[in-house]
């Protein structure tokens, strides 16, 4: 289980060769996720990028490594 609490930042969505695979849901959440602009500095809150990410993410429907909403 990955934790949750230490993912802020600046955020890559992609298709392949994500480092984190995640499924969006309604309920059961792992994660609640806050797209903002400036200053991703708290869990959840994440600012979507092109370059230098700190993390990559890709949206699947089975398997995901956690779940956001």
């Amino acid at each position: 289980m990955v934790d949750v609490s230490k993912f802020y930042g600046r955020v890559k969505f992609v298709n392949s060769f994500p480092r984190y695979r995640v499924k969006l849901v309604k309920s059961f959440v792992d994660l609640h996720v806050q797209i903002l602009n400036s200053f991703p500095d708290g869990p959840g809150k994440w600012k979507v990028v092109d370059h230098f990410p700190d993390f990559t993410v890709k949206i699947v429907r089975a398997f995901p490594d956690f779940t956001i909403k």
